[in-house]
């Protein structure tokens, strides 16, 4: 379970990097990297503005699995670990989805191409 935990948090923190550089406009629209969602390929201002509003609800998950992973490799027993690996999955995903929701609305925001 903890590897799995660990797992995740490294998930987390490459998905908050990415969708960071993303934002930054270091990483341009592409098929690989980044919320690929409609609203956000509509343009390059699109595709900033969506990952810039959805860079927040991204780290702020990341921060809290890594917070997760290490109470799990000091604090907690072993026994909380599925549960915990649960935790750790289901803020992984929200953060994700959250910020493609928030990211979604900033790039309809944005004036098309």
């Amino acid at each position: 379970m903890l590897l799995g935990i660990i797992v995740l948090c490294v998930v987390s923190i490459a998905v908050a990097v990415g969708i960071t550089l993303c934002a930054a406009g270091v990483i341009r629209r592409n098929p690989w990297i980044g919320i690929r969602i409609p609203s956000l390929f509509a343009s390059d201002e699109a595709w900033k503005a969506g990952h810039r509003a959805a860079v927040l609800p991204v780290v702020c998950s990341a921060v809290v699995n890594v917070v997760l992973a290490v109470l799990a490799l000091t604090v907690l027993p072993p026994a909380p670990g599925s549960v915990l690996l649960w935790v750790v999955l289901v803020v992984l995903i929200a953060g994700t989805v959250i910020g493609a929701v928030v990211g979604a609305r900033a790039a309809n925001r944005t004036p098309a191409a």
